[in-house]
């Protein structure tokens, strides 16, 4: 019985650190497509 409580413990950890995971790699895709955003509207709009 605690065997298995305890493999639960671990699987929900893992769970948590992909969610977190996948938020931090989003979050930096975000970032990289703002930056790459304002570079390109510069070149743009500079005369």
């Amino acid at each position: 019985m605690r065997g298995i409580a305890r493999r639960d413990e671990a699987y929900e950890k893992l769970l948590g650190w992909i969610i977190l995971r996948h938020i931090l790699s989003f979050l930096i895709g975000c970032l990289v497509g703002f930056i790459l955003g304002i570079l390109v509207a510069f070149c743009i709009w500079r005369p």
